[in-house]
C-alpha cells in the first residue's frame, strides 16, 4: 500500500513538474508572439514624403475655401525607412519661408533642383484616436518661418470628423501675442487657421473626413509658424512651445485596427496551451491539499 502511495506521489510529482514547464514554455512563446505583432504594427512608416502635386497645388493656389469634405479616395504616398534619428520631424526654416532645394551636381548643362518634402507620419485607429506632437521655437528673428509637414494616417470604417488643436504649453515675453501659425490641409488647400497662437490656443478646428475603398486615409498639413518683419526686435531670444493634437471628435467606435500581418492561429494555440496547463495545475493543487485534509482527518 505505502509502495503504490510512494508510485503515486512519484508520478503525480512528475506530471506537475511537467505541467509548470508547459506553462513557463507556453507564457515566453506568448511573449515572443506579442512582440513580433508589436513589431509587426510598428512597420507603419514614421516619415513619408509629401506628394509634388500637392505641394505645386498649393503654391498656384492664393485663396482657399474654410470647409470641405475630403474624397472618400484616399491618396497614395511613398514611404521611406528611416532611421531612429531621421525619426525628428521635418522642419524648414528660411527667411522668406520657400523650400529648400537640392543641387544636382551631374548636371553639366545648368543647375536641376529636386525638391523632397518629408512629413512627420501620424496614426489614428481603434484604441489610438489621437495623436500628439510636440512643437518648440526659439530665437527667432522678425521674417523668420519655420516650416513643417505632417502625414495623419486615419484607419476608419465610417465617416469621422477629425479636429486639429494646438496649445500653448510654455512661452517667454508673450511670444504667442506675435507668432503667427498657419494650417493648411494640403489634400485640398483649406487654410484651417491663420492667426497669432494666443488667438487659436486650445481652439478646435476639425473637418469631415469619409470612408475610403481601403479603409485609410492620408490627411496632409504644413505649418508654417513666421515672425513678421513689422515685429520688433524685443523678441529676440524669445520661446514657444507647443503640442499639435489631431484627434477624432465623434465616432470612435468608426476608427478600424491596424492591420494585421501573419496568422494568430499560433498565438491562439499557445494561449489554449498555456490556460490549459495552468488550470491542471490548480486542480491538482486543491485536490492535493483536500487529500491531504482527509488523511489528517483519518488520523
Amino acid at each position: 500500500m505505502e509502495k503504490n502511495n510512494k508510485k503515486n506521489s512519484t508520478a503525480l510529482k512528475a506530471v506537475i513538474v511537467l505541467l509548470i514547464c508547459l506553462v513557463l514554455v507556453s507564457a515566453v512563446a506568448l511573449a515572443v508572439n506579442l512582440f513580433q505583432r508589436q513589431a509587426a504594427e510598428s512597420a507603419e512608416p514614421t516619415v513619408m514624403n509629401v506628394p509634388e502635386s500637392m505641394l505645386d497645388e498649393k503654391d498656384e493656389s492664393s485663396t482657399s475655401n474654410t470647409t470641405s469634405t475630403l474624397s472618400a479616395t484616399s491618396t497614395s504616398a511613398q514611404t521611406k525607412d528611416v532611421s531612429d534619428d531621421e525619426k525628428a520631424v521635418v522642419s524648414n526654416r528660411t527667411s522668406n519661408g520657400n523650400r529648400t532645394a537640392s543641387n544636382n551636381s551631374n548636371s553639366s548643362s545648368s543647375e536641376q533642383a529636386t525638391t523632397e518634402v518629408q512629413a512627420s507620419a501620424l496614426l489614428l485607429y481603434q484604441g489610438m484616436p489621437q495623436a500628439n506632437e510636440k512643437f518648440q521655437v526659439q530665437n527667432m528673428v522678425p521674417g523668420d518661418v519655420e516650416t513643417r509637414y505632417f502625414c495623419v494616417r486615419a484607419y476608419h470604417n465610417t465617416d469621422i470628423t477629425l479636429a486639429f488643436r494646438t496649445e500653448v504649453t510654455d512661452q517667454t515675453l508673450n511670444l504667442g501675442k506675435v507668432l503667427n501659425i498657419k494650417v493648411t490641409r494640403l489634400n485640398d488647400g483649406v487654410v484651417l487657421c491663420d492667426a497669432p497662437f494666443d488667438q487659436v490656443n486650445k481652439k478646435e478646428f476639425s473637418q469631415k473626413v469619409e470612408t475610403a475603398s481601403d479603409g485609410k486615409n492620408d490627411l496632409y498639413y504644413q505649418i508654417d509658424v513666421s515672425l513678421d518683419t513689422s515685429v520688433g526686435n524685443e523678441y529676440q531670444g524669445a520661446q514657444l512651445k507647443a503640442d499639435f493634437d489631431w484627434y477624432v471628435t465623434d465616432q470612435v467606435k468608426a476608427l478600424a485596427p491596424l492591420p494585421q500581418t501573419g496568422d494568430t492561429t499560433e498565438l491562439l494555440l499557445w494561449s489554449i496551451l498555456a490556460a490549459g496547463s495552468s488550470l491542471l495545475l490548480v486542480c491538482i493543487y486543491f485536490w492535493r491539499k483536500k487529500e491531504a485534509s482527509r488523511n489528517e482527518y483519518a488520523k
